[in-house]
C-alpha cells in the first residue's frame, strides 16, 4: 500500500513537474486496474479505465487540495471513470469469453473469486475489492466511493451475506 503523503507530494509536484506523473502511474496502476476491474469485469475495459484515470487526473491536478487524501482522490477519479465506461457497456451489452488456457496454476481459483464477484452488484463489489484487495478501511472507502460510511458497512455486510450463500450452494 502507498504512503498518503507521498501520493499527496507527487500530485502537488505534478503542477511542476509532469515527471511525477509517471511516478505516481507505477505506485498506483495495479491497485487502480484491480479497482477498474472489480467492476468492469473486462480486462482491455479496466486499462482503458486507468489511462483514462490519469489523463484526467493530469488535466485536474490544479484543482487538487492536499489533504492527506490522495490515493483516496485517484481512486475517485477511477471509479467514475469505471461507472461511465461501465454504463457504456451496458448499453452495448458485448459478450466476453473466458480465456481459452489458464494464465497460472492458481487460474480456478481466481475464477472462484471472480464468480463470487460478479455475483455482487457493483456496490458491493467495489466495497469487497477495496476492503479485501486493497486494504482500505470503511472510512477510506467511504471517501473514495462518496458513500456515508454506515452505507459502505452495510454494503460490506450485505456482499459477505451473498458469498457465504454462493459459497454454501
Amino acid at each position: 500500500m502507498t504512503d498518503e503523503r507521498t501520493i499527496d507530494q507527487l500530485l502537488l509536484s505534478l503542477k511542476e513537474n509532469t515527471d511525477a506523473l509517471e511516478h505516481i502511474y507505477h505506485r498506483l496502476r495495479r491497485e487502480l486496474f484491480s479497482y477498474a476491474y472489480s467492476i468492469l469485469q473486462d480486462t482491455d475495459a479496466a486499462n482503458d479505465a486507468v489511462s483514462e484515470t490519469f489523463l484526467r487526473l493530469y488535466h485536474a491536478v490544479s484543482r487538487y487540495r492536499p489533504k492527506g487524501q490522495g490515493r483516496a482522490y485517484l481512486y475517485g477519479i477511477c471509479r467514475r471513470v469505471s461507472l461511465e465506461m461501465c454504463r457504456e457497456k451496458q448499453r452495448q451489452q458485448p459478450t466476453e469469453a473466458l480465456p481459452e488456457t489458464p494464465a497460472s496454476p492458481d487460474f480456478d481459483s481466481r475464477l472462484d473469486v471472480q464468480a463470487l464477484l460478479k455475483r455482487l452488484d457493483i456496490e458491493e463489489r467495489q466495497v469487497i475489492v477495496l476492503h479485501y484487495f486493497h486494504d482500505m478501511t470503511f472510512k477510506e472507502i467511504a471517501r473514495v466511493t462518496d458513500t456515508p460510511e454506515g452505507t459502505v458497512k452495510w454494503r460490506h455486510t450485505k456482499a459477505l451475506e451473498k458469498c457465504r450463500v454462493t459459497a454454501v450452494h
